[in-house]
């Protein structure tokens, strides 16, 4: 049996490479990249390619973001998404607008970018009262871009010849609290963004990946989900905990399928709160539509 001190010292030394390899990765994207078939796919359209972002949190990647810009140049797409929490609430609300300035500067010019609610960005919407500045100054930073910012509403691309249509839907602000899953109110999906359209390929950004049963109910071909920033450390698979303190949720990031429909589950690439990220490096999500004769 190991003496007590020497004990100690492997884990005085495995913690410290553990949070230096926390640091690395907290630093480092990777891209993700999926492939999604519908028969609902324009086929006029060829392969529609993706560029799925969320949850930034006011990061910005060492050397002025070159990081993450040499990931979005050597990613050709046809349409961008944000999927919220690009800002967060508690921080300077400055820093964070430099942050998502720095992003949108990067990304592909003359390619759509729609911008969608998360949580942090709801919220600061309520306060709108307590900090009257936020509000006008974030959708001036969208407009500057030429950004479309999304709320409880479906709007079409154009995709060489076709079109797909995008959604997006706001949460109550209960279904982020810690703790179960709380359920919707019945309807909400159609009171809020109504029904989809049968036989038009729709995206739909909704950022927890908590429901993503209610959007197959709904008919969403693809839901873009964020929020868990992959489950922190992941761990066979699994995220160790998310921003709701569930541990070892099996959905924190990755493609995942229910009642035929596909879920896409983004890692994110910034952090808030718990400033680790471990096994679990920030990224970029492409996916590529591509258009099949029968339903896969």
């Amino acid at each position: 049996m190991w003496p007590l001190w020497i004990a100690l010292g492997i884990l005085v030394i495995t913690g410290i490479a553990l949070l230096i390899r926390s640091e690395w990765e907290r630093v480092h994207p990777v891209r993700a990249e999926y492939e999604i078939s519908s028969p609902e796919i324009p086929e006029e359209a060829g392969d529609v390619r993706i560029l799925f972002l969320s949850d930034l949190h006011g990061k910005i990647f060492p050397r002025d973001n070159e990081a993450l810009y040499r990931i979005l140049r050597e990613t050709p797409c046809d349409l961008v998404l944000l999927g919220g929490d690009m800002m967060t609430k508690f921080r300077s609300a400055e820093k964070d607008r430099k942050a998502l300035r720095s992003l949108l500067s990067g990304l592909p010019k003359g390619v759509p970018v729609c911008y969608a609610s998360g949580n942090h960005e709801q919220k600061m919407l309520r306060l709108s009262e307590k900090k009257p500045d936020w509000e006008p100054a974030f959708r001036e930073l969208l407009n500057e871009h030429g950004v479309r910012y999304l709320r409880n509403e479906t709007v079409p691309f154009p995709v060489r010849g076709g079109e797909i249509l995008v959604s997006a839907l706001d949460l109550p602000l209960d279904a982020y609290k810690a703790g179960p899953k709380r359920p919707l109110p019945d309807g909400y999906f159609e009171e809020n963004i109504g029904r989809k359209a049968a036989g038009r390929f729709t995206v739909l950004l909704l950022h927890s990946p908590l429901y993503l049963e209610e959007a197959a109910d709904w008919g969403a071909d693809l839901t873009l989900e964020g929020h868990f920033h992959g489950g922190t450390i992941r761990l066979f698979g699994r995220g160790l905990m998310t921003p709701q303190y569930q541990f070892f949720y099996p959905r924190c990031q990755g493609i995942f399928h229910t009642k035929g429909k596909a879920g896409i589950v983004s890692a994110g690439l910034g952090t808030h709160s718990v400033n680790v990220r471990l096994f679990d490096r920030p990224e970029v999500v492409l996916v590529t539509l591509k258009h099949t004769k029968t339903a896969p």
